[in-house]
Order: C-alpha cells, then sequence, then structure tokens
C-alpha cells in the first residue's frame, strides 16, 4: 500500500460532504446549536413572554384601552403573517370557511382569554398577573382529574406546582 492511498483512507473517513475536515469550527458550532437548541428556545420564549407582560402592562397603563391595544396586537400578527406569504418568505393557505368552522369555538376561547389576561393587567399588577398565570397548570389538572378522569399528578410534580403558587 502506498502512501497516497493511507492518506486517501484517512481523508475520506475525516471528510464531509463539503471536503472540509470535520471537526472544524463550523461543525463545532453546529454541534454546540444542536445541544443547547431546546434550552435556548426556552430561555427565549421566557424572556419573550415576560417581556411582553410587562410592556403589555405599561401599554394599558399609559394607554386606558386594552382592547384598542388586544386588537392592534392582532392586526399586526395577522399582517405580518399576510406580508411574509405576499414576499414569499412563509407560505400560508387561503382561509376557507369549510376549514375555519370547525375551529370557531376554540378561537372564541382563545381570544376570550387574551381578552382577559389584558384585563386583568388593568386592575392588577404584573406580579398578581404571574401569579395566576402560574397556578394554571395546578387548576387543570384537577379539572382534567374531575371532568376527563385522568390521574392526579404525581408526589413530586403535584408539589412543586403548589409550590410554585405558594413562591408567587
Amino acid at each position: 500500500m502506498t502512501v497516497a492511498e493511507t492518506t486517501s483512507k484517512i481523508d475520506i473517513q475525516n471528510l464531509d460532504v463539503v471536503g472540509t475536515k470535520k471537526g472544524g469550527s463550523l461543525d463545532s458550532l453546529q454541534q454546540l446549536v444542536q445541544q443547547w437548541k431546546i434550552p435556548l428556545i426556552l430561555c427565549y420564549y421566557g424572556l419573550c413572554s415576560s417581556t411582553l407582560i410587562v410592556i403589555n402592562k405599561v401599554a394599558v397603563h399609559n394607554l386606558r384601552a386594552p382592547t384598542f391595544i388586544l386588537i392592534l396586537q392582532l392586526g399586526f400578527a395577522a399582517g405580518t403573517v399576510k406580508s411574509c406569504n405576499l414576499f414569499g418568505l412563509l407560505e400560508a393557505e387561503k382561509i376557507e370557511w369549510r376549514l375555519v368552522r370547525p375551529f370557531l369555538l376554540i378561537v372564541a376561547g382563545f381570544l376570550g382569554t387574551l381578552f382577559a389576561n389584558i384585563k386583568v393587567l388593568v386592575y392588577s399588577n404584573v406580579e398578581t398577573f404571574i401569579t395566576f398565570r402560574s397556578s394554571t397548570p395546578l387548576v387543570l389538572s384537577v379539572f382534567d382529574w374531575l371532568f376527563l378522569g385522568r390521574e392526579l399528578p404525581g408526589r413530586l410534580p403535584g408539589l412543586s406546582r403548589q409550590f410554585s403558587v405558594i413562591e408567587s
């Protein structure tokens, strides 16, 4: 076996599709992103959620028009989706009544919760809002047990949910 054949075998095993050696900075970055993907998404969601609560509280306090603020936010979201669809950044299907009708009750419930959330921000502070919001899983688990016949959470999850409510 010649030196060229040995080098060729080693290089083939250590090369990726592009032809650069594995273990380079791009490969390391991709592995790092894959490893931390879920924790980063959770942190980003928490940051956005808490920031939006505070921004909504300031907006509701200064404008004193919670319904108007909610309509603006929903309109902006719909306009963003429509604009991204027009520019080809995403693909959104056209709204068809036969597809929308089965989900109208869910949409109404979702809008009701958004309206209730923004009204709570009118009459209470952010800490109270967060406390009630963090107690939602505890209440839902009891309702699941009562109405759907599901099991109550185990001892540890139940204690952690109770602790989060007490701690808030």
